[in-house]
């Protein structure tokens, strides 16, 4: 038996995909087990280091990335017939009786395809583990959100019409299973997220006074729903109550930011990091902004929010997100909540964390053993190979 992973996403190595590649690889390797990796054709050659795989997947969507009304339906099913094909011609002739097939961050650009292609090798007794990352409306306006649900309830109705005794569709949050399950198509469950948390020997205990800074950073793409277009109001509000804090935030390469333009208390990291140097910048931070819109993150899981407090480093996030629906299913009081998802209320917020922080220091510090015993890589592989 071997484990077959499908990831026509997998483009850079700085991307969650590559760390969910890893971590399945990992889980095979100390199991004996095989794995292979079928990935984009314009992935980057260094992802081969990582595990055994082939660029073999043309591009066509891979998410839902063009916000036009009247594109997805050409697209989607283009997409959909070159992903049947390669897989048809890559993936079919290494398959073996009783082999596990994953295919991750699934979107309705594949669904189809991949439909296709099983009904075809299903007779080999394959187990196909489906996970789906994103809801169908991702970065999609409300005027092509209707089209873009409906593309997905057309996907799924047609899955829900094929024998499905091996085929299993797994989500990676509970509210997105929720979500999906109301379609009453096909079930879904959901898994852990994979994330690794042997980069720390041991939890951090730092504890500080009123007068002392703490280091406060801002990991991952800079985008507006994410917080970029309020983080720097409220830093600059921030720092005239606490003067000796520091702030350190990843933008994208080639923006010429620097402390004589932002000021003293700002530093910066230019462009994606690799997996190893994530982890040491994440090391450093005393606390973490996970400020990102609810009506983006209500169904969107964050990997840098479970780190965080799985590392017992508090964080700054957003009521009705779904950060907040995991902080009270981890039962977890490492984090201030915003009640808007705006500056001044992130500023309250960051007052808050501050006046507080060596409370919020400690109730992270506790949550860390639970968000480290529901989320990591065993969970995650286990649930989806099993």
């Amino acid at each position: 038996m071997s484990i077959i992973v499908l990831d026509p996403g997998c483009i850079a190595q700085t991307s969650h995909n590559v760390a969910i590649n890893i971590a399945i690889h990992q889980h095979c390797t100390q199991r004996n087990t095989k794995s292979l990796f079928f990935l984009n054709e314009k992935s980057e050659a260094d992802i081969h280091d990582f595990f055994p795989s082939q660029s073999v997947f043309r591009s066509g969507i891979i998410y839902n990335g063009i916000d036009d009304p009247l594109l997805p339906f050409g697209v989607m099913f283009d997409s959909n017939r070159w992903f049947a094909d390669d897989l048809k011609q890559h993936v079919s002739p290494i398959l073996q009786r009783g082999d596990i097939v994953v295919i991750h961050t699934v979107t309705c650009y594949h669904l189809l395809g991949l439909l296709e292609w099983y009904e075809e090798v299903q007779h080999l007794d394959i187990r196909l583990n489906i996970l789906f990352r994103f809801s169908p409306v991702l970065r999609m306006s409300a005027e092509s959100n209707r089209l873009h649900n409906y593309l997905y309830k057309y996907a799924l109705e047609r899955w829900s019409a094929c024998n499905q005794k091996n085929v299993r569709f797994l989500t990676d949050s509970d509210a997105l299973a929720k979500y999906y399950n109301r379609a009453k198509l096909v079930p879904f469950a959901s898994s852990a997220i994979p994330i690794d948390f042997s980069f720390f020997k041991s939890v951090s205990q730092k504890r500080v006074n009123h007068e002392e800074g703490i280091h406060w950073m801002f990991l991952g793409e800079h985008r507006p729903e994410k917080g970029s277009m309020i983080i720097f109001d409220a830093i600059n509000a921030h720092v005239q109550s606490f003067p000796n804090d520091r702030f350190t935030l990843q933008i994208p390469s080639g923006e010429l930011l620097s402390p004589e333009i932002y000021g003293e208390h700002f530093s910066f990291i230019l462009g994606p990091l690799k997996p190893k140097e994530y982890y040491q910048w994440l090391e450093k931070a005393d606390a973490v902004f996970v400020c990102y819109d609810p009506i983006a993150y209500r169904l969107r899981t964050s990997h840098i929010f479970v780190e965080a407090l799985g590392f017992g480093i508090p964080t700054i996030t957003t009521e009705k997100s779904w950060m907040h629906l995991e902080s009270n299913r981890l039962r977890n009081g490492g984090s201030v909540l915003m009640k808007q998802f705006d500056s001044v209320s992130l500023f309250r917020a960051m007052n808050m964390l501050r006046r507080q922080y060596n409370q919020y220091k400690q109730a992270a510090e506790t949550a860390s053993e639970r968000v480290r015993t529901i989320h990591n890589i065993q969970a995650f592989v286990q649930a989806l190979v099993h």
